[in-house]
Parts: structure tokens; sequence; C-alpha cells
């Protein structure tokens, strides 16, 4: 599409497109055998595992921004 509309991409766009799906990638991965958040779901250990895994998600959004 960038080819097209005649916008030329940095050069290092796919390296950081990998890095955001990588980031992606930890974000959906669900922890297998944390029940604790289901029994748990405001406790101190779920509410970090959380934090960890939105950290991914600002990760991957913010290897999308395009700096000039």
């Amino acid at each position: 599409m960038a080819s097209i509309a005649g916008v030329k991409l940095p050069d290092e766009i796919n390296k950081r497109i990998d890095l955001a799906d990588n980031a992606l990638l930890f974000f959906t991965e669900h922890t297998l055998g944390y029940s604790e958040s289901i029994r748990e779901p405001l406790s101190q250990p779920t509410m970090e595992q959380r934090a960890l895994k939105e950290s991914y998600a600002w990760e991957a959004n913010r290897r999308t921004v395009l700096h000039p």
C-alpha cells in the first residue's frame, strides 16, 4: 500500500514490525496453570501478572509509532 501511495517507509520497518508482533504474542499468551487469576482476581500476584501482560500491549503500541 505504501509503495502504491508513493510513501517511503523507514529502512528498519520490518524489524519494528517483528518486534511489535512479538510483544503482541506475549500479551495474548495465556498463562497456563495460573488459577489464582480466577479465584482471586484482585490479589497482588494477579495484578502483577496483569500489569506485566499490559506492558507488552504498550510495547507493541510504542513499536508501531513512526518517528521522522
